[in-house]
């Protein structure tokens, strides 16, 4: 990205908002990334325009996640957001195009974020409803632990964590929490699964449904809607456990944007280059005294310093 480039958005980027009293509006458009690394995108447009003034029309129109029987923007399917519509400022494929000065975004943090997405960005009432309908079913009345395991191509920015050491984890926070009655997963590899419940004999094991492929990236056309809504109703119910461990992924470090004062638990720490928000923050909130000894934080860093 050269110099002009950058000139000239840094300039669009301030002219625009006067020129649409005082509305930024925004489309992501790139089949290569994940839900949740969408909406740290709209985080992002939506701390800038906070401290400029402004308001935020979002959009995305990867094709990830849209039903072709729902409107393009596939983010009105489940947050109250104001759909541009063909009168889009900044259409981009890199959160790096909009040339966002860095001082806007560096003061931010996670309690702060999660106060804004949920006055800007707040979810569906369908989705409100199917939350509160599994946690009445399935979470009342119990003290529930969320799991997160993210693999396959996550490896790419971080290292991966073994079963083992998930089910080690586990086990050292069950011994200093007796009063846990069952695990909620989330997971991209469906063995996984059938792993912890049958290390775990004595408790129950939650799911939600076919939400298992979180973010997977294939176009599944007609069935895409299924697919955004499993991910997002994973980090959702993720945020409503007592505490969630976890591997690095924005789909359960979203859990804690939904519910900052969520406990948890992070396996594996993301390579110095892919140290994103909210990640970033997060590290420092985790809890190392149930990880094994072999992923302690000192380790962490030795490994990737």
């Amino acid at each position: 990205m050269n110099w002009r480039y950058r000139a000239y958005q840094s300039t669009k980027l301030y002219v625009m908002p006067l020129l649409r009293g005082r509305i930024l509006s925004f489309e992501i458009h790139n089949p290569y990334i994940g839900f949740f690394a969408q909406l740290t995108w709209c985080a992002s447009v939506l701390e800038y325009c906070k401290q400029r003034g402004l308001t935020a029309h979002l959009s995305s129109t990867s094709p990830n996640y849209g039903d072709p029987a729902r409107s393009a923007n596939w983010l009105s399917y489940f947050f109250e957001v104001v759909d541009p519509g063909p009168r889009v400022d900044f259409r981009i494929s890199q959160m790096s195009e909009l040339c966002i000065p860095l001082k806007y975004l560096n003061c931010r943090t996670i309690e702060e974020t999660s106060e804004l997405v949920k006055l800007r960005m707040p979810l569906k009432q369908e989705i409100l409803s199917k939350l509160e309908q599994f946690c009445g079913e399935h979470f009342a009345g119990k003290t529930i632990v969320g799991v997160h395991f993210r693999g396959n191509d996550k490896i790419e920015e971080a290292p991966r964590v073994s079963w083992d050491s998930m089910r080690e984890t586990i086990a050292n926070y069950l011994r200093a929490n007796h009063d846990v009655h069952g695990l909620f997963i989330a997971t991209d590899e469906l063995p996984f699964r059938a792993y912890i419940a049958d290390s775990f004999p004595g408790l129950e094991v939650i799911s939600y449904g076919r939400s298992l492929a979180t973010d997977s990236k294939a176009d599944l056309g007609g069935s895409n809607y299924a697919k955004g809504e499993g991910a997002l109703m994973d980090c959702l119910l993720l945020s409503r456990c007592s505490a969630a461990i976890r591997t690095t992924s924005f789909l359960s470090a979203w859990a804690s944007i939904f519910n900052p004062k969520l406990p948890i638990v992070l396996m594996n720490r993301p390579y110095p280059q892919k140290l994103w928000f909210p990640e970033s923050l997060l590290i420092s909130k985790s809890m190392s005294e149930y990880l094994p000894a072999a992923l302690l934080p000192n380790r962490f860093h030795r490994m990737h310093v």
